[in-house]
């Protein structure tokens, strides 16, 4: 059997896309030797296509469009079989198929739209550059993709300035990227940023295309101050005492990457001293990132009334030589005072018609509220009713200055028409003339009010000393109300003797009126020292008082109509002392006594006229030596009685005898001196 002639055609040097037909053909030679003929077509070891047929066979492989695994090693694999004649042979014919691939194309772009400041780039940013190589055409078969950057003609590498990523690739594209880590306008502004790619195959039977690159030029503006944007946050109006925080925000471009160089908080633009250098209670907290957002925290702990002011923030990025600041205004509310009421008298029984003071008194705590406060004040009574500043006689004192203190005075407190009696709210709000100084929250205080009935008026008369002409006495007259009554009663303070009537202050003798220190204890003191006839007489107390109309008002609305009236007596008497007594022979003098003469015998009272300084007459008994008494109208004895003022009385013998009368013997005078005054 003739060995047969076996063709492989191919064709090398083909482009992708093309078609290719790859023919294995046995020709027997003969067709009389009945040959069995089996052909087959393997690329790179893995089976195409095989064909089997009698005589001559051809095994064929249509390639409409190459892609890059259609390239390698190509082998027609032969078997020729007689069985008659157990004949076989074998026969290999080899092709290669080597494709060129195309240039790939190239995209440079960076996507910087959500990051512009004014619709540019700006200094201080990072910016990633995307280099896009597309090899979809490939996509079948290993490929190595290697990007190179320059910028203006300037080989780039990876460094302080430049961040260079290897390609990846992502859906049928290698992706490379450069990140500029912070854009200059010196240097970026103008520039072309140029990527070169260059794809090479990972097999033997492709060759590659040319490299290619593409560009994209940046405009870049210098960074200022309009680029940033600073603010300070205040969320709230904080009470004094509370920890507090003010932020300030610092906001710079997208993808900004330098750093603040500072960020200081003070008191005035000049920024002369730092807040935490003049606050012991400020604290800085330090400056947070958060993209391109930085904060940076002033803690006020506590929150004092003198922190109700100006903040300037300032923040320093030296880099580009940019300092921007701003302001705002810190308010500060006033911490609720503590509200107390105590009242005057503080304890025991609160009586109509007497004044009553309710003291309601706010307190701060002057470590945060360290600043000038003011107050006001709402007084509300038992029924809700707001009291008025008008009223007359619920007076309303509010506080003045820097005093935080109130008074409510009752002039005066009832129980009848007005019914005083209840509960008192006192609300206080503390205030500052400080327009950035808030007023406190208000805060009510209560106390309640108990009113009771008057009791009387009581006078009474009591003395002191003897009640003997010539020693001292003291009378005193005491008029007893209760504390604090809002009229003063009217006192009476006089004598009666006989018809005659004189007031206190025309006795003519030391006196003087005296009250204690509340007010409620009158004593009206007469000094007789020494004590005169004279002084004798009644002495008569009253003391009244009438409520109605105090405050120079008969409205019965505001008016009350409590009225009370009291007297005492004292009565002052005295007996005469007794006199000197002294009996004289008037006629005759000296001499014998003869009856049947006539006889005088005078008796004559003496008293003492610096101690009896009143007029006084004398009553006269005359005794015989018998013992008795001699009539005064007996007409041999006659006895002549004192008259008027005089203290001499005469028993006068028309005759004397010794006879049957025998008016011999010892006769006695007595003598009663007497006092016209019914107290004498």
């Amino acid at each position: 059997i003739p060995v047969p002639n076996i063709t492989f055609t191919t064709t090398i040097g083909r482009s992708l896309g093309e078609s290719l037909t790859h023919n294995c053909t046995v020709d027997v030679l003969d067709d009389l030797y009945n040959i069995n003929v089996t052909s087959s077509i393997v690329r790179n070891g893995e089976l195409i296509t095989s064909t089997t047929g009698s005589g001559d066979t051809t095994a064929m492989i249509r390639i409409n469009s190459l892609k890059s695994s259609d390239a390698g090693d190509y082998q027609c694999i032969f078997n020729i079989t007689q069985p008659d004649i157990d004949y076989e042979f074998n026969g290999i014919e080899s092709a290669q198929v080597i494709l060129t691939v195309p240039t790939p194309s190239v995209i440079v772009e960076h996507n910087a739209t959500g990051h512009l400041v004014d619709g540019e780039l700006a200094e201080g940013q990072f910016l990633d550059i995307m280099c896009i190589a597309d090899i979809s055409q490939y996509i079948d078969t290993s490929v190595s993709v290697t990007m190179s950057w320059r910028r203006n003609n300037t080989v780039l590498t990876n460094g302080s300035d430049f961040t260079i990523s290897p390609p990846v690739m992502t859906s049928n594209q290698y992706t490379g990227v450069l990140r500029i880590n912070s854009l200059r306008d010196e240097l970026d502004n103008g520039a072309s940023y140029n990527c070169s790619v260059s794809v090479t195959p990972n097999t033997p039977f492709i060759i590659a295309g040319n490299d290619n690159s593409s560009a994209v030029t940046l405009t870049v503006a210098r960074f200022d101050i309009n680029h940033v944007d600073i603010s300070i946050n205040i969320p709230s109006v904080p009470v004094a005492g509370d920890l507090f925080n003010l932020s300030c925000v610092i906001v710079v471009p997208p993808n900004f990457v330098e750093n603040l160089t500072s960020v200081r908080w003070t008191y005035d633009l000049e920024a002369s001293q730092d807040v935490t250098s003049e606050n012991d209670d400020a604290t800085l907290v330090p400056v947070v990132r958060n993209g391109n957002i930085f904060t940076s925290v002033l803690t006020l702990d506590p929150v004092k009334t003198t922190d109700a002011r100006q903040y300037y923030c300032q923040a320093t990025i030296l880099v580009f030589g940019t300092v921007d600041r701003t302001n705002r205004d810190l308010t500060v509310k006033i911490s609720p005072p503590s509200v107390s009421i105590v009242a005057n008298p503080p304890t025991g029984p609160i009586y109509e018609s007497t004044s009553y003071l309710l003291t309601c008194t706010a307190t701060v705590n002057t470590t945060i509220v360290n600043t000038p406060v003011t107050a006001s004040v709402v007084w509300t009574d038992p029924s809700g009713n707001v009291i008025p500043t008008n009223e007359s006689r619920r007076q309303v004192i509010p506080p003045t200055g820097n005093s935080l203190v109130s008074m409510l005075l009752f002039q005066p407190i009832d129980t009848g028409l007005n019914n005083d009696g209840g509960t008192y709210t006192s609300q206080m709000i503390v205030n500052s003339g400080n327009s950035l100084i808030a007023s406190s929250q208000p805060t009510d205080t209560t106390l309640p009010v108990i009113v009771e009935s008057l009791p009387p008026m009581t006078v009474d008369f009591s003395s002191v000393g003897s009640v003997e002409v010539g020693q001292s006495l003291t009378i005193t007259c005491t008029i007893t109300t209760v504390e604090r009554l809002v009229v003063t009663p009217l006192i009476n303070f006089t004598k009666m003797n006989g018809i005659n009537f004189e007031m206190l202050f025309n006795l003519n003798r030391p006196y003087s009126i005296t009250r204690d220190d509340t007010g409620s204890v009158t004593n009206y003191t007469l000094i007789l020292d020494p004590v005169r006839f004279e002084d004798a007489g009644m002495y008569t107390c009253m003391a009244e008082f009438n409520v109605t109309g105090f405050n120079n008002t008969n409205d019965p609305s505001t008016a009350t109509y409590d009225s009370q009236d009291d007297s005492d007596t004292f009565n002052l008497t005295f007996d005469l002392p007794p006199p000197s007594v002294s009996i004289l022979v008037a006629d005759p003098p000296t001499g014998p006594i003869y009856e049947s003469t006539s006889y005088l015998l005078t008796c004559t009272a003496t008293v003492n006229t610096t101690i009896v300084d009143t007029p006084v007459t004398a009553s006269v008994v005359w005794t015989d030596p018998s013992g008795n008494v001699i009539p005064t109208n007996e007409a041999r004895r006659q006895v002549i009685p004192p008259t008027g003022n005089s203290l001499v009385s005469m028993l006068l013998f028309q005759p004397i005898d010794t006879g049957l009368n025998n008016d011999g013997g010892t006769y006695t005078c007595q003598m009663i001196v007497n006092s016209g005054n019914s107290l004498i």
